[in-house]
């Protein structure tokens, strides 16, 4: 899922408050859990919060920031549809939710995991392809 951490999270008090939430958040990012949404002007607040939280790996988190927003920068401008934006007040609930894995629940296994596996290879989601064992087709009458 691609997602997008407001600067103001960041800065000042809030982002001492929300730090241990936001490096979470990150970790998903680092780990390829989830895609970081971020406009290239905003990669020095990520640089100045994580030399203030995490100076040890700030460089390495920086230059994800980095890769993110350039990714982001060459984007279409459509590139915002689909992002979850995290706020203050639902940031522990968005991360409970982030660090779940996707359930896919369909009517009919066999005809629905055609369409489905035909998406996949569409989009290049070769871990929705893997994903398919007979455990993970659930199907619903």
């Amino acid at each position: 899922m691609r997602v997008e951490i407001p600067v103001d999270l960041l800065k000042g008090r809030e982002g001492d408050e929300n730090a241990e939430l936001i490096l979470k958040l990150i970790a998903f990012f680092r780990e390829a859990r989830h895609e970081w949404a971020i406009s290239p002007r905003d990669v020095d607040a990520v640089h100045a919060f994580l030399e203030r939280h995490l100076p040890v790996l700030a460089q390495s988190y920086l230059l994800l920031a980095q890769k993110a927003s350039m990714a982001q920068a060459w984007a279409p401008h459509e590139g915002v549809v689909g992002v979850v934006r995290v706020a203050s007040e639902t940031l522990t609930a968005d991360i409970r939710d982030l660090e779940r894995p996707a359930v896919l629940v369909v009517e009919n296994a066999i005809y629905d995991w055609q369409m489905i596996e035909a998406l996949a290879r569409l989009l290049g989601c070769e871990d929705v392809i893997d994903a398919k064992t007979p455990f993970h087709l659930v199907s619903r009458r």
